[in-house]
């Protein structure tokens, strides 16, 4: 698959593009804002103490920094769009674990904790 002169775009077609790229964005910094908004409900409804509420927000950011390195490799492989699909398909993974995590109030603590105590 070859690049695509900017040159060659229509103004149409340079318009549905940075308005997708836009959308993604959104959708991204949409995820990143309301994993803060959640943290409250999480300790309500887990029963977790204010540390365990707090590691999820933890897990949420250091997976920036674990995961960056793989990514940057994956995206050079596989190319931009399909790295966003696999971004995609990672965050619909991450809310049906959220609801499930939501459903059954302990399982967040017991998967976790599990493994420390």
């Amino acid at each position: 698959m070859g690049t695509v002169e900017v040159s060659s775009l229509t103004k149409r077609e340079t318009f549905v593009s940075i308005l997708i790229i836009g959308l993604l964005f959104f959708i991204f910094g949409f995820v990143s804002w309301v994993n803060a908004i959640l943290i409250p409900y999480f300790k309500i409804a887990c029963e977790l103490t204010n540390f365990e509420s707090y590691l999820v927000t933890f897990a949420f950011y250091i997976s920036y920094l674990v995961f960056s390195i793989p990514s940057s490799y994956l995206l050079k492989r596989i190319g931009f769009k399909k790295g966003m699909m696999i971004g995609f398909l990672g965050n619909g993974r991450r809310c049906f674990y959220l609801y499930t995590c939501g459903a059954h109030k302990n399982l967040m603590r017991s998967s976790f904790w599990g493994y420390f105590q």
